[in-house]
Order: C-alpha cells, then structure tokens, then sequence
C-alpha cells in the first residue's frame, strides 16, 4: 500500500513533463492506475483440473462449448452454456477468450468506479493529481483484492445502472443488460443478480427524472436485449423457456443443501444491525441507490454463504460484503469515515462468527498480491498453457478404467452418475449428460433428467456409476452424506429398470442399457402418522424393493427461519437386522417420492450379501421449527419376472 501511495505521488511530477494536450490529467493517471490495480489484483486463473466435484463440472462444460454445443444448451445447471468465461478449461480457445473477457470486464470496472467517484469528472481537482487519484485508488485496490468474477460483474452493472440515472443516457442501460444477461448464461446467480439491479433501475430512474418516455424506452431496451442475446445463447424457443424455468428452480432449490454449522447470535445480530443502519448513514441520494440496488445480490450471498456454511462459501460472502461496503464509501461523498467504521464492525462481526470453522486461519491468512497471476497467462501464454495441461495429465491417471471394462464400453454413449465426468476426459469416452448434469436440486430438475434414462432408443448405452467412502467403512454415500438411492428417486428408479450390469470394479459399476425392463407393479400402503425420532417397522417384501414416502412441514417460524436465514437439515437412520444403525442425510422435496429401505445396499459393486432395514426414524436439527407429525407411506415395487434386479444381492 505504501508503495502505491508513493507510485501515485510521483505520477504528478511524471504528468507534469508529458503534457499531451491535456489528455495527460484525466486519461492518461487513468490508465496508468487502472492497469497498477490490474496487475496487483488479477485473479489467479486455474484451467487445469482434476477429479472431484466441481473440477468435473469445469472440464464437463468446457468440452461441451467446443465438441456438443446442441447438447450444452439442453443443459440446466447452476453454471451455465458460457461458463468457460468463469472456469475456463484449455480446451479449444476457451482459456484465452476467458483471459479476455475478464481484462474487459474487470478494466471496465475499473473505469466505472473511478467515475462514479469523480475522479475522472472533478476538475476541480484538476491541479492536484495525488488528492484526486488516491482515494478512489485505495478503495478500488481493496474492492478488487477480495472481488472474483461474480462479484465484479454484479457491481459492473449496478455501476452502469448508476452512471445511466445520472447521465440519463440509454446506452449505458442497454450495456448493463447486455452484461447482465451475457451473466445469465454464465452462472445463474450471476445473471439473477445482476438482472435484479437491472429491473430496480427503471423505477428509480422515473423516481429522480419523472420521464414516462425513457422509463418506457428502458423498458424496451433490456426486453429487446435481453431476449435477442439468449436466442443467440440458446437458438430454440422451447429449449430457452425451459432453461429460464430450471433457473427459476436452480434459485428457489438450492435451500435444500444447507449445512449445520452453528452461528453465534450476537455476531450475527450486530452484522443485521450495521445492513440496517448502512442507509441512515448514506447523504448522497446515488450511495442511497447503490444500496438499494445492491440489496437483492446482498441477500442471495448472504444466503449462499450461511446455507452452506464452509469457509469456500461462507467467505465467499464476506468478500462480498467487503466490496459492498467499498462501493457505499466510493460513493458516497459526506460520511465515508462512518461508513469505514460500520464497515469494520460489519465484516469482523462475520469474521468472528466463522472463527471455530476449519481452513479459517489459511483464509484470513492469504497473500495480498501475486504479480504472476497477470504476467504469467498474459506474457507467456503458451508456456501457462502447457504448464496447466501437465497438472491435468498428472491428476487425472487415477480414473484410468480397466482395459476390460474400456472394451465393452467402446464408442458406446455413456454418462457419468453421479458426478465424476472426469472418468470421461481420461478415457475419452463418448459422454451424453443428462439434462441436470449433477445430481438434481428440484422435483422438477430431477424430472428432466429422469427422462435421459426413461428406456427409449436415445437414452445413453451405458451409465457408469461411481461410489464414495463413508464414515462406517461402506460406500453408499453421495453429496453431503446422503444415502445414494435417495438424492433422486425417479431417476434411480429409471436406471434400475432399464439398465443391467455389464462390468464391476472396485467403486465402480459399469451399467448397460436392457430393453426388458426389471421392474414391475408398484402398490402403497395406507398412509399413516408418525412422530420425529420414533422408530417405525418396515415391512419385509422379500427380494422386491421397499421405499417409504415421507411428508412433513415446518411450522411458521421454520418457513420464517428457511427464507431469512438458512433451512433446516433432516436425517433417516436405519437400524438393520444386525442391530447396527446408520445416518444420512436427505433432502424433504424428493422423500415424498419415496426413500428407499430395501434391498439396503451399502457396496453396490460387491456381489455379497447385505444386511436389512428392519426400523427406521426421522430426525430434524430443530424440532421447534418443524411440525410434530410426519406422514408416511410404505411404497412396494415388484420385481419383473424376466429380468433381476441388479441391487438385489
């Protein structure tokens, strides 16, 4: 920081020989300062991937862009069809537009916040460089050490949505809904985020100009922009209205992977207090309608960090707080010593709450800059490259498949369950996705994707299904420690009817495609009532499969605590015919379609015997928060004659 105070010192004296017709006091600092913060600040970019979740996702989309647009467009997943802009793989030209696009952006930035600061504009200050630069530099610098990709395309636009009410011209509207909707099909957060600024701007610019024929133009403009760009996103009608409906789902569904770390209420009361008080302290009406304007991405980080509550995503949110509370000050004019103090009490207050979490020391710990993160994609390109592609080649070998198990797949389609595509990047097999590409976050989603294994002619050849550890020496566990059969109950249902095996291996069951189907009829029980955290017998059908279906509700202070703060969590533990009980995890939208019970598998690719479910219970975090009665269903589904089901050991 010194040092940049020091650099910006000199730039006067500098300024001062170069008079180039006056160019030298407003443009040339400015892109002398814009491009100090770009290389102090630049991002560090990571086209190399390995096994795992999210790494699988990366190379997943980027493959798609280059090798099966017609199928990345079918997809609907929290990341979207132009998601090489944010998690750029090498694939094709994906990485460089990546490397691109995020100097536009994030210089655009740049120059925005210089503006909405005055600093370009205030020729009052024209004679002193260093009181005219430095304070919207500092803050610029701090806003871009903690802002990524989303964050710096959120604030982009509500930039250009400020600079639009001020100026009152349309153009920078219509650029804010251009980048907005370009976000959408970047990650859907993004895009949601940034379109709810958008839609906010167009009744508080007929507030401050009264001008019924602009607001009618703005309303125009981004309809017209929004729906030319995704037509030219996604080319059909019908697949575009379904990808704005799995959105609309992708929003509203990601409630169910909350986490259970526990919060400290004071903390989090004092970090309320300072959002509330935020607006009081702001005179300047544009640091008022900043605030405003960010409120709805506020809220969604807000969300996303106490749902999930790790330190990835719980200081997800802090950064953004730390840049929103960077813009207020930027703007702000009269009381930025007020807002710098509520800012501190605001971003310590989480800070403090999330002390106990694990990774928390390396997280405040990080290094403040590292000029290679700009000098090494930028200025030896091809040798970052090469480097990227040497880590993928060392970390992918360990989902090499056998020789055996390579040959019966062949050329054949086949996709990956539940998430592990980088099975087929190592193997370059043939992948077909399913609609929801993971595993699904809604009824609705898991719908899509339950008619990728729905028997038809078009349905993938083969499934490899991969299995994870768990705590109790078994593999039979998914995301977030749920039981494997029960994260989407129709699609498992269609993939054990039509698909058969066809190899196994440690972790591994290679499934093919059967045309005779290996299940039957399926019969319910009456329905009946039962309390959180009392056992209740299963019936025993033999080898046919048992699901139960399971109905229950949160009272109103849990659907209070669910939309303010974060949903509850809810468990099913088995008990066997072995005297041993098991827990996991599930989710409340898909259990009324049925969790399973029997067969209880725990090593799908073993061929031994395992034992039964003979009681199971229900369990919730918080009883307060939940109504006393679950209503239960036993589901019955017959085994077909001609075929046996896989599972059934």
């Amino acid at each position: 920081m010194i040092i940049f105070a020091i650099m910006i010192g000199h730039l006067k004296n500098i300024l001062k020989q170069l008079k180039i017709s006056g160019l030298h006091k407003t443009y040339l600092p400015l892109i002398v300062i814009v491009a100090i913060i770009f290389t102090l600040t630049c991002q560090e970019f990571s086209p190399d991937y390995a096994p795992g979740l999210d790494s699988s996702y990366q190379w997943g989309l980027n493959y798609l862009f280059v090798h099966d647009y017609g199928t990345l467009q079918q997809l609907i997943y929290p990341i979207g069809p132009l998601a090489f802009l944010k998690m750029p793989t090498t694939e094709g030209a994906n990485f460089a537009m990546a490397l691109i696009f995020y100097l536009i952006v994030k210089c655009g930035f740049l120059v925005l916040g210089f503006k909405a600061a005055g600093a370009i504009d205030n020729e009052e200050n024209s004679n002193n460089q260093f009181t005219r630069w430095l304070i919207p530099s500092v803050f610029l610098l701090a806003f871009s050490y903690f802002a990524n990709i989303d964050v710096i395309l959120i604030f982009t636009c509500i930039l250009l949505c400020l600079e639009s009410i001020k100026q009152q011209k349309l153009w920078l509207y219509a650029t804010a809904c251009l980048l907005a909707t370009l976000a959408l099909f970047i990650k859907i957060s993004i895009g949601v985020n940034a379109l709810s600024a958008i839609a906010l701007t167009i009744p508080l610019y007929f507030f401050e100009h009264r001008n019924i024929k602009k607001m009618l133009w703005m309303c125009g403009i981004s309809a017209g922009i929004f729906i030319s760009l995704s037509f030219l996103i996604i080319h059909h009608p019908q697949t575009l209205l379904r990808y704005y409906i799995g959105a609309t789902h992708l929003v509203f569904g990601y409630g169910s992977l909350s986490a259970t770390y526990e919060n400290h209420l004071v903390y989090l009361i004092l970090f309320a207090i300072t959002l509330l008080a935020a607006p009081f302290l702001c005179k300047g009406k544009y640091s008022r309608y900043a605030y405003l304007l960010s409120l709805i991405p506020l809220f969604a980080f807000y969300k996303h960090g106490f749902i999930r509550e790790d330190c990835p995503h719980y200081f997800g949110m802090v950064y953004f707080m730390v840049c929103f509370w960077m813009i207020l000050i930027l703007i702000e004019e009269k009381r930025k010593t007020y807002l710098i103090l509520l800012s501190l009490i605001s971003v310590t207050s989480l800070l403090l709450n999330a002390k106990e979490m694990s990774e928390y020391q390396q997280r405040i710990q990080r290094p403040f800059s590292s000029v290679a993160n700009m000098t090494e994609p930028y200025f030896h390109y091809h040798r970052f490259v090469r480097e990227c592609d040497a880590k993928t080649e060392q970390c992918l070998p360990e989902k090499q498949l056998s020789d055996t198990m390579r040959q019966v797949i062949g050329h054949n389609s086949i996709d990956i369950y539940p998430f592990e595509f980088s099975y087929a990047a190592q193997n370059k097999l043939n992948w077909q996705p399913r609609t929801s590409l993971g595993s699904a976050l809604t009824p609705y989603l898991e719908s899509l994707s339950a008619e990728n294994f729905d028997g038809s002619d078009d349905a993938a050849q083969y499934i490899l299904w991969h299995f994870q550890n768990d705590e109790y020496g078994k593999t039979s566990i998914s995301i977030d420690q749920r039981y494997f059969l029960n994260d989407e109950p129709i699609v498992v249902t269609n993939i054990l009817n039509h698909y058969e095996v066809a190899a196994r291996e440690d972790h591994l069951l290679l499934l093919k495609h059967s045309s005779v189907p290996a299940l039957g009829s399926t019969t319910l029980s009456t329905p009946f009532t039962a309390q959180w955290n009392e056992w209740i017998t299963v019936p025993q059908h033999g080898n046919d499969i048992t699901r139960i279906r399971v109905n229950s509700k949160k009272n109103f202070l849990g659907k209070i605590a669910g939309t303010l703060y974060k949903d509850i969590t809810y468990s099913i533990e088995y008990q066997t015919n072995d005297g041993k009980c098991y827990l996991y995890r599930y989710d409340p939208a898909f259990a009324t379609e049925g969790l399973w019970c029997n067969p209880f598998v725990q090593i799908p690719y073993s061929t031994e015997p395992e034992t039964r479910v003979v009681k199971v219970r229900f369990h919730t975090e918080n009883s307060q928060l939940v109504k006393p009665q679950l209503t239960l269903q036993f589901e019955r589904i017959r085994l077909s004659e001609k075929r046996d089901l896989f599972l059934n050991k």
